[in-house]
């Protein structure tokens, strides 16, 4: 429970930026689902049905937004706390993807090969593991470095 309480409380909401959620949330309920439709006209050929209801949503939004401010703060760390939650989970499970599915495989295959990228094998014979370099950079490189 005490992350639940940290993640609510680093929700930073000043008036100036839940003021501008108040107007990205009024305008979302009324331009997304019309584009939505408009989409699903020109790929699926579906037929135009826009509910109504879309408009109060934007109108309901904007007026909370502009005369209660405080119920607006509130609906804000709600959408940002769920939000956090969800990236916190879909990180989790990208990252899983990415290592099981990329990495391990990747790894494994290098090791069955022989590779060692990272210059790793220890070498009981040898007095230092540094590198000589075998050409001298040349003065322009250090001037210009993109």
């Amino acid at each position: 429970m005490n992350w639940i309480k940290k993640t609510w409380k680093g929700t930073q909401a000043t008036p100036k930026v839940v003021r501008e959620f108040g107007f990205i949330l009024a305008g979302f309920f009324l331009l997304f689902p019309l584009f939505a439709n408009l989409l699903g006209m020109w790929l699926a050929h579906k037929r135009f049905h826009y509910w109504l209801g879309w408009p109060f949503l934007s109108i309901a939004a904007l007026a909370i937004n502009i005369f209660l401010s405080r119920f607006m703060s509130l609906i804000y760390r709600v959408a940002m706390f769920v939000a956090r939650m969800i990236s916190e989970v879909i990180m989790r499970v990208l990252l899983g993807i990415l290592f099981y599915l990329v990495l391990s495989p990747m790894g494994v295959t290098m090791r069955a090969l022989g590779k060692d990228l990272l210059d790793e094998k220890i070498d009981r014979t040898s007095i230092t593991y540094w590198k000589k370099r075998t050409t001298r950079p040349a003065r322009e490189q250090y001037e210009r470095l993109f």
